[in-house]
This record gives structure tokens, C-alpha cells and sequence, in this order.
């Protein structure tokens, strides 16, 4: 049926649901011997997406993700929260003046990057133009207190004026 290989297919193939719902209805209606040659793909492939198919239905014909399920090398809760704290208690020291104080098992590189995966920012300066185009927004907002403030005491004083 296909002379090109079912895996170039699938690496260029936008739809590979649909050509596993084809493999499978193919392998189901003839045999699978006879879809590994037409398909020209493994037989090893077949019965993993038949059993896929025939446990889950079509959803079962999308791709699984290759994410590992346990991170072994992964940082400990409990020493995510004592570097967490620590940052908390030594606000504008570096991870390595904490690692020292704290003792913490870590090293300073692994302490940053739970400090910024918690949310915490950057001890870098806030660029030049950053800090001009806040200024400029708490100017553009300050004129109009400003002048709402002008009008309230020319009516303040317009009142004393009248009741003088």
C-alpha cells in the first residue's frame, strides 16, 4: 500500500492520529502481517497501537509525552522551603552569603534557581528607560492631581471669600 516508511510518514505528517486509526482499522480488517508489510512499519509498532486503540479508543492514538516521570536528582520539598526562608530572612544577599549562613547542602547556582522558580527577582538594576518611562507615567498622573488639587483651593478659597 505505502512504499515510504511509516516513520518518515509520521515525521512529516501533521495528522498521525489519523494514519494509526488507518494502521489499525488496516491490521483489524486484514492481519497484522499483512498491515506491516502494506504500512511498511514494524509489527511491534502495530500491536503497541492496536493495544493503545483497543484500551482507550481514538484518544489512545495520540502521542504520549517522553517526560520522565520522577526527577531522582530533583531538590527535596523540605530544602526548597529552607532556601525559600532563607531568602526571606537575608533579602538582599547573594545565594552564596545564604548558603553560608544558612548551611544549606545546595550550591549557590541550585539556590538561584529556586529563588527564581519561586518568583523572587533578580538583584539586577532595572534598565535606564525602564525607570524613565515609570517616571514619565507618575509625572502624566501627578498633573492631574495636581490640577484637581488647584481647583479645590480656588474653591476653598472662593467660599472663605463668600462667606467673609
Amino acid at each position: 500500500m505505502c512504499p515510504i516508511k511509516y516513520y518518515t510518514i509520521m515525521l512529516k505528517s501533521k495528522a498521525s492520529k489519523f494514519l494509526r486509526l488507518q494502521l489499525v482499522l488496516y491490521a483489524k480488517q486484514h492481519s497484522i502481517s499483512k498491515a506491516s508489510k502494506d504500512f511498511n512499519v514494524t509489527r511491534k509498532t502495530i500491536y503497541k497501537w492496536l493495544y493503545r486503540y483497543n484500551k482507550y479508543g481514538i484518544s489512545g492514538l495520540d502521542s504520549l509525552s517522553r517526560r520522565p516521570k520522577h526527577f531522582p536528582k530533583e531538590t527535596p520539598k523540605h530544602i526548597k522551603d529552607k532556601v525559600i526562608k532563607a531568602k526571606l530572612k537575608y533579602k538582599n544577599l547573594g545565594a552564596y552569603q545564604v548558603k553560608i549562613l544558612e548551611n544549606l547542602p545546595v550550591c549557590p547556582d541550585t539556590i538561584r534557581k529556586i529563588w527564581r522558580n519561586a518568583g523572587f527577582s533578580s538583584r539586577k538594576r532595572t534598565k535606564k528607560y525602564i525607570t524613565k518611562l515609570n517616571l514619565r507615567n507618575v509625572k502624566k498622573n501627578g498633573n492631574s492631581f495636581n490640577k484637581l488639587m488647584l481647583m479645590l483651593n480656588i474653591l476653598m478659597i472662593s467660599l472663605i471669600i463668600l462667606f467673609l
